[in-house]
């Protein structure tokens, strides 16, 4: 119910348009989540059925939440990036400027946006 009242019709045919980035967000962590608890279940032969709880098949397999892993791994490498001499091209480039015209529309992603 927390979702359906952060979306909103976007016309009267019920096209339904997500409000921001962070409902999307959401989404896509529960879905990992669901995604890795069935691997959980299946490698221990477990089912929904059984009704066991997620905290108790996480601690019987000893397992950390994949997404924190994920962001940990992106850290590490982030970390890895800065610690590199402003001289290389990878560090250059934060500092460049690019003379030209805005794009128009919404911007692109970035690394540091993905970072916060």
């Amino acid at each position: 119910d927390i979702i359906r009242s952060d979306l909103r019709l976007d016309d009267p045919k019920g096209t339904v348009c997500l409000l921001n980035k962070a409902i999307f967000e959401g989404l896509a962590r529960m879905r990992m989540e669901v995604a890795e608890l069935r691997m959980l279940r299946w490698t221990c032969g477990k089912t929904m059925v059984d009704m066991i709880p997620n905290r108790v098949l996480r601690a019987e397999l000893d397992v950390d939440i994949i997404i924190d892993k994920k962001r940990e791994g992106r850290l590490i490498w982030f970390g890895h990036v800065k610690r590199k001499p402003q001289t290389e091209p990878v560090r250059r480039v934060e500092a460049l400027l690019v003379n030209g015209l805005k794009r128009k529309g919404r911007a692109k992603l970035r690394s540091d946006d993905i970072l916060k």
